[in-house]
């Protein structure tokens, strides 16, 4: 199972780790098509423009760019402001998954 670990170094760098199902890591590839500007860290725990990057970052390597483009300020907004900012994390990309495919009241 494809998971992702949010961490924070001793002097405070946040950093978003994948986790394969044999156990590799690697880091999470900070997607620019939407994010032209120049590179910035991942942030979560918070409303900023590294939680937006996060959540765009996720939805593309969980579920693929289209869904990405269309859901990640929802998806920074519901799940990634919402993580704890001082602690790290962990999310399944089952969990990514469900989220993109959740019923939608109308």
């Amino acid at each position: 199972m494809r998971t992702y670990a949010g961490v924070i170094t001793q002097d405070g760098v946040r950093h978003v780790e994948v986790v394969t199902a044999d156990g590799r890591r690697h880091p999470l590839a900070l997607q620019s098509r939407l994010f032209p500007e120049p590179l910035s860290d991942f942030d979560w725990g918070s409303w900023s423009r590294g939680t937006q990057k996060l959540a765009y970052a996720l939805l593309t390597d969980a579920v693929g760019e289209g869904w990405a483009v269309s859901l990640h300020l929802l998806y920074a907004l519901e799940v990634v402001s919402r993580l704890e900012r001082d602690r790290p994390w962990g999310l399944a990309a089952l969990e990514v998954d469900a989220w993109v495919n959740r019923p939608v009241p109308p």
